[in-house]
């Protein structure tokens, strides 16, 4: 009965670290997911400056998608925290 419980509690360790694992993998998905949204944003930007006449409203519009892209680079987006 006892090996019973140390194998249970094995298995559970097993689990845990595995369950550990599995976060730090969907952090990082979240992490792609955020840097692909400002990715659109920025790219969203410098398209709709091209629709504009007047030179300000573009190099506005411009400097709103240059601005997203530069905030998206701050992103850690390769996970560089992971303890491994």
């Amino acid at each position: 009965m006892i090996a019973s419980f140390d194998k249970a509690n094995a298995l559970f360790a097993q689990a845990e670290q595995e369950f550990a694992d599995a976060q730090q993998v969907d952090d990082q998905g979240d992490k792609f997911d955020l840097a692909s949204v400002f990715l659109a944003v920025s790219l969203f930007f410098a398209g709709i400056a091209a629709l504009f006449e007047v030179c300000r409203i573009r190099i506005a519009m411009l400097a709103a998608g240059l601005f997203v892209a530069f905030r998206m680079l701050g992103c850690d987006v390769a996970g560089s925290d992971r303890a491994r």
